[in-house]
């Protein structure tokens, strides 16, 4: 499979995951919990972060000896972070919940423009524009369709009640 593909998939499933997060998190923690401040809490701790270290991530991602190794260990962590979310909301404290989805905001700008700066590595420089289109087209189809499949895949067609267990992070 040619560079630029496997490229084009890694970044779309990573975005697509990520689009999903902020719908998931809510339905899943409103589910268990019925609190929408915990809820709002733990969006928040998922998208704030990035305002701070996204320059800072960039900053060291472009110095990283291995870049591609740095995004898989930080899709890794948000598996993780994902799977910590989906034991502990409605069995910890809400300190818990909304610190998990701390780690997972610090490291958000990875999955965007962290894969978007791997592209000149990829592509000669004459066929970068075109990368950029395909590279942008991937972040715009995730942010359409990430929240779009986290609501189908959670709604129940048989009651009105969400069920926790479709609730995919």
């Amino acid at each position: 499979m040619r560079p630029l593909v496997r490229y084009a998939l890694a970044a779309s499933l990573s975005r697509l995951a990520d689009e999903m997060v902020g719908v998931s998190v809510v339905l899943l923690v409103l589910t268990r919990t019925g609190d929408f401040g915990l809820s709002g809490a733990a969006v928040a701790g998922y998208t704030l972060p990035a305002v701070l270290t996204g320059p800072l991530l960039g900053a060291w991602l472009a110095g990283a000896r291995r870049p591609k190794v740095a995004l898989m260990a930080n899709e890794l962590v948000l598996a993780l972070v994902a799977f910590g979310l989906v034991v502990a909301v409605g069995h910890a404290p809400a300190v818990v919940v909304v610190g998990l989805t701390l780690c997972a905001g610090t490291s958000l700008p990875l999955t965007s423009g962290g894969f978007s700066s791997l592209l000149p590595a990829l592509v000669r420089r004459a066929a970068l524009p075109r990368a950029n289109t395909m590279d942008a087209a991937t972040i715009n189809g995730a942010a359409v369709a990430g929240p779009a499949i986290a609501g189908t895949l959670a709604g129940d067609r048989k009651s009105t009640r969400l069920n926790s267990s479709h609730i995919t992070i």
